[in-house]
């Protein structure tokens, strides 16, 4: 149960991150480049950012 309670704090602190990283220009076009991939307004959401910079935290 522990682990799982320090995943969930992790995973609040990285949301965090990715919100603040959203609002630089780096940040920008990183969305920019899923949404063109994918041809979709959603993608570049959370689960895409820990996909690119944190996939140790889908496993």
């Amino acid at each position: 149960m522990e682990g799982f309670i320090l995943k969930l704090e992790k995973e609040k602190e990285l949301e965090e991150k990715y919100f603040n990283f959203l609002k630089t220009e780096q940040g920008r076009k990183w969305k920019d480049s899923w949404i063109n991939r994918l041809s979709s307004d959603v993608a570049g959401d959370f689960g895409d950012y820990l996909y690119d910079f944190y996939p140790e935290m889908l496993a």
